[in-house]
């Protein structure tokens, strides 16, 4: 199951046919934000880059230097990750020739054996973990959503360092994903056969 260039492209194609991706997605992040009680994020590609479009936190969240609407790296995000492990290699290739590694942290991957290896665990077990690696003392689950079988989105739980619990927040993390899917495949039935995308196999 990977994806090409074309996924933020499957949310701009998304929102014009009225489906609307954070409001397909909204009530289910709310309900995982409600059991976590951690702030809740949904991510897409547009380009290079992460970017948030929506989010939801509390008092007691941890306080993200993120925001909806703001863009982010792909090396060094849980969501980045997850995006860019279902991308093709030519898509890699494209990311560090032209973005190279973000080093926010000391965490901060910046060898590419390296996360070539993490892409694959993430591809393997679904699921990605950023412990410090964007922002210090904040640390992160993120999982794909799919369409069909494209991705076209991260859903994402984040919480002080200390306090993430992987084994915890993966199970509400995959319900969570699974459910916006399967409102995506209700809601419209076509997303994920955008030409842009590429299918598993």
């Amino acid at each position: 199951m990977r994806l090409g260039l074309g996924l933020f492209e499957l949310g701009n194609l998304a929102e014009q046919r009225g489906l609307g991706l954070s409001d397909v997605a909204t009530p289910y992040l709310a309900h995982l934000y409600e059991i976590t009680r951690e702030t809740v994020q949904l991510a897409v590609l547009d380009g290079l880059d992460v970017v948030y479009i929506q989010k939801i936190s509390g008092r007691a969240s941890t306080k993200l230097n993120t925001r909806i609407g703001g863009r982010m790296p792909l090396t060094c995000t849980g969501s980045g990750k997850v995006l860019l492990a279902f991308s093709g290699p030519a898509f890699l290739e494209r990311v560090l020739g032209e973005r190279g590694f973000a080093r926010r942290t000391a965490n901060s991957i910046t060898d590419r054996p390296a996360l070539e290896h993490e892409l694959g665990e993430i591809r393997l077990r679904k699921y990605a973990v950023d412990r410090a690696e964007f922002q210090n003392g904040a640390a992160s689950v993120a999982v794909p959503i799919f369409a069909r079988s494209a991705v076209v989105a991260a859903a994402t739980v984040s919480a002080p360092v200390e306090r993430l619990s992987v084994v915890s927040l993966v199970p509400a993390l995959h319900a969570t994903a699974a459910a916006i899917s399967r409102e995506i495949a209700r809601v419209q039935p076509d997303l994920g056969r955008h030409p842009g995308s590429r299918q598993a196999g």
